[in-house]
């Protein structure tokens, strides 16, 4: 399933802490509402512009994982509404 055209769920969920802790990254049906549409109304057009793969780094986190990771505590994140992501190589750049 994805979040969006370009943004897989397990891309949105996943993350290298989370599997090192066992943490279970999953979004309530809320929380997956507001990832889709930062998703369609911030990620989307800006991977339209850019034409190129954007790699998404951090999108949801839960309030344990957001912890582990030292996240704000009242980061958007946890909320399903930011999205950190790279692009490009530093040769591009």
């Amino acid at each position: 399933e994805n979040i969006s055209k370009h943004i897989t769920y397990n891309e949105a969920t996943i993350s290298p802490t989370s599997l090192r802790f066992g943490i279970e990254n999953t979004p309530t049906d809320a929380q997956l509402f507001k990832m889709r549409l930062v998703a369609e109304a911030c990620f989307e057009p800006l991977r339209e512009w850019y034409g190129k793969p954007i790699k998404v780094n951090s999108f949801f986190r839960c309030t344990l994982l957001n912890e582990k990771v030292g996240g704000a505590k009242n980061s958007q994140h946890a909320k399903g509404e930011a999205i950190d992501m790279s692009a490009g190589s530093k040769e591009e750049n």
